[in-house]
């Protein structure tokens, strides 16, 4: 930390393939869910003690290629399949209309 006017302000910079890896998932959220790698998917498992392989689901990473991931839902602490997202909204000459 680097002291600033009687404050600490924190001096990190963050380079490589996890920072990219977790912009990536975090671009891909979903509200109420946790996206996770599957490493943490398989350890989260065995310390909830399940034996099954915690449903997983490809997705491409720029610069990375493919790679599984898991979704949990927040509330329920369940695996989920991926959660569907609804496409995003393009404005059209309608909706624009139905504005003014």
């Amino acid at each position: 930390f680097i002291p600033a006017k009687k404050s600490f302000v924190p001096n990190v910079c963050a380079f490589g393939s996890i920072p990219n890896l977790a912009a990536r998932m975090l671009q891909t959220g979903s509200t109420g869910t946790i996206h996770m790698t599957d490493c943490s998917a398989r350890r989260l498992n065995r310390e909830q003690g399940q034996e099954s392989q915690p449903p997983m689901q490809r997705m491409t990473v720029k610069g990375l290629g493919e790679v599984d991931t898991a979704w949990v839902d927040c509330i329920t602490g369940e695996f989920i399949q991926r959660p569907s997202q609804p496409p995003p909204s393009e404005e059209t000459g309608d909706e624009t209309q139905k504005r003014r």
